[in-house]
């Protein structure tokens, strides 16, 4: 099996070192990593570990975009060539930070010839925590009619939605067209203050893309009694005894089992959104160097310094 160059991490630090390329099993496709985007997860992976994570050294990177480079059995809709985006899984056959990657098919999108795979590479890990969350079935989501199935689009026209860290890439997927913009960094009393001026109907639904305790406690603050927020981290606000708001944590990954029915179905509706213009991506910045450059853009994500955009880099610039 010939060797791919892939970024390493072991003990908290990186290096780029030789790996075995893998071969796609059945239902399976392996992708060129043209563009892998970074997303925070990667630096807290790095500080603090991660569940999914389970053996080191180990490849990490969680999107990206490329093209299919060889076919397992059974593949029938995409064959070498095509140009993908995908969201990866924490083995070490699938992530990103490497020259190539195995997906599960049913899982990959096709790139439209009206974006760039750079813009690409930022859909699938900033999408996947929202649509899982809102749209998904219960357990895993709260089951909400999805704008794309019949019946959805503009169901829930007039209801207000926050959205705390709108600006961050698992922000600006939330399907929700901002119409106010609040400080989040702002005390909690302003904070409900400034909703209260926006809107006096009730809050039934939140999503928070930036889940510190502070902000979460904050958003929890000023839900309806009866309304129900979407976290993508450890629930963390403190409830009052006899509340009935629901605080929701979604695992925003389309490879495990119980979000794989709904993520096949969701890719397809994806992709036909994408080609269409309904899904707008971020601002993209490329980072030089290739893998060498994630551990710089890992510390401007790490120091909130990066908002609007999405941070990519080009494995094979390496």
């Amino acid at each position: 099996m010939s060797a791919q160059t892939a970024l390493w991490l072991d003990d908290g630090n990186f290096i780029i070192a030789p790996k075995d390329t893998p071969h796609p099993g059945s239902g399976e496709v392996l992708v060129k990593n043209l563009v892998a985007a970074l997303d925070p997860l990667d630096w807290v992976i790095r500080d603090y570990g991660f569940y999914m994570v389970k053996e080191y050294p180990a490849v990490i990177g969680e999107e990206g975009a490329g093209v299919v480079e060889e076919t397992g059995d059974g593949v029938t809709t995409l064959v070498k060539g095509d140009k993908v985006f995908y969201q990866s899984y924490l083995t070490n056959r699938c992530p990103t930070f490497q020259h190539f990657s195995v997906i599960p098919v049913e899982l990959v999108g096709k790139v439209p010839d009206t974006i760039s795979l750079d813009q690409a590479a930022s859909i699938s890990a900033g999408i996947a925590p929202p649509a899982l969350g809102l749209y998904a079935q219960q357990p895993q989501g709260l089951d909400l009619l999805a704008p794309w199935e019949e019946g959805g689009k503009g169901k829930y026209n007039g209801q207000p939605i926050i959205v705390v860290g709108g600006a961050s890439s698992l922000g600006q997927y939330g399907y929700l067209g901002a119409t106010h913009i609040i400080d989040r960094k702002l005390p909690a009393a302003s904070f409900q203050e400034q909703v209260a001026k926006i809107t006096s109907a009730p809050v039934e639904l939140a999503f928070a893309a930036i889940c510190y305790p502070d902000t979460q406690q904050a958003l929890y603050d000023v839900l309806a009694p009866e309304g129900k927020m979407i976290v993508t981290r450890r629930p963390e606000a403190v409830r009052k005894e006899g509340d009935q708001k629901m605080v929701h944590f979604v695992n925003g990954s389309f490879h495990l089992p119980g979000n794989k029915e709904f993520s096949s179905r969701f890719m397809r509706a994806l992709t036909r959104m994408t080609a269409d213009g309904e899904i707008k991506t971020p601002a993209v910045e490329v980072i030089p160097n290739g893998l060498n450059g994630v551990v710089l853009g890992m510390e401007r994500l790490k120091s909130e310094s990066v908002s609007g955009k999405t941070l990519v880099v080009h494995p094979w610039e390496t």
